[in-house]
């Protein structure tokens, strides 16, 4: 089945470039002629969905020349290629208004937005799972956004002008974001690496944190996936004093089953679960724990299947 996700917003085109809105296909009407008593009409206009007067959207299109009878009424004929203006407030053969031909522009960018999240879809590797991008917050990754997005405003700028250097440069960032993430340098929320049994710490409710989780160690070698809650419980402190606890999942759901239960702080790693170490720190040794503190701890099993395995290595050498 076809993707049917649109990866950014209009906001996201705005972000990347602020002047997009003068590319949005306006053109004017011009060589207006009185057709009858307060009707002009613009031949050679070519197709027309929406007018605009002054900058303004008018309204719908009326079903016929002969029912343009209150000012702003107009009717274009696709068979004549011809669009008729009622008013009886300006003159138009004398360009006293500004009259323009376009799209309602939230349309317009919903269109490029779609287009440009197709065109996302068709360069992504076949193994990176179209539309399964978003987080546990419902959020896609920002590297799929953007691109989306600098897509969406090439596209936008190369339909007024082909050889427009912005649009090449908005091309050329995208084009290389979806390299990178080809190639696994940039990894998606949802794919799973062969560090994910390593695991990642996010900080959930910090109100102290001078002492806190600061590195992991091990596989998690249990479950398929879960995401751990550990925390400083009633007792704060520095190392030596201060005692943390590790919930995981059990049947009902995440979080739910404490597994270590006020475990004195030493400074080394200590177990949290299942093959999975964590070592607490702070920017020196006086550095205290909050009690009721809470980080996460996201990770995947090392049974899982790695998604992306682009993992590189670094060779160093004692000078």
């Amino acid at each position: 089945m076809a993707s049917q996700a649109i990866y950014c917003t209009n906001q996201d085109i705005k972000d990347v470039y602020p002047h997009v809105d003068e590319y949005d296909q306006k053109t004017r009407l011009l060589g207006w002629v009185l057709d009858s008593t307060n009707l002009y009409a613009s031949h050679d206009c070519g197709n027309i969905s929406m007018i605009y007067v002054n900058k303004a959207k008018g309204g719908s299109m009326n079903i016929s020349k002969a029912s343009c009878t209150e000012n702003g009424d107009w009717f274009y004929d696709s068979t004549e290629d011809v669009v008729y203006y009622f008013d009886d407030r300006y003159n138009l053969t004398l360009g006293e208004v500004i009259m323009e031909s376009g799209v309602d522009y939230s349309t317009l960018l919903t269109r490029f937005r779609t287009n440009a999240s197709r065109y996302v879809d068709g360069r992504l590797d076949s193994r990176v799972r179209a539309e399964n991008w978003k987080n546990r917050h419902g959020s896609y990754n920002y590297n799929v956004i953007r691109a989306s997005a600098l897509i969406a405003c090439g596209f936008m700028i190369k339909a007024h002008d082909t050889d427009n250097a912005i649009a090449e440069s908005f091309m050329e960032e995208a084009d290389h974001l979806i390299e990178l993430i080809n190639s696994g340098a940039i990894v998606l929320d949802d794919q799973v690496t062969k560090d994910s049994s390593s695991g990642i710490i996010r900080e959930v409710s910090i109100t102290g944190g001078g002492l806190r989780p600061v590195d992991l160690k091990g596989s998690y070698n249990s479950s398929d996936y879960d995401l751990i809650k550990i925390w400083v419980d009633t007792t704060g402190g520095v190392i030596g004093t201060a005692t943390y606890s590790v919930a995981v999942k059990d049947s009902t759901g995440l979080k739910a089953q404490t597994v270590v239960d006020q475990q004195i702080i030493n400074g080394q790693y200590q177990l949290v679960t299942s093959g999975l170490y964590v070592r607490w720190a702070g920017t020196d040794d006086s550095a205290t724990a909050t009690a009721t503190d809470e980080w996460e701890i996201e990770v995947y099993g090392t049974n899982v299947s790695v998604d992306n395995s682009a993992i590189g290595t670094m060779r160093m050498t004692r000078l």
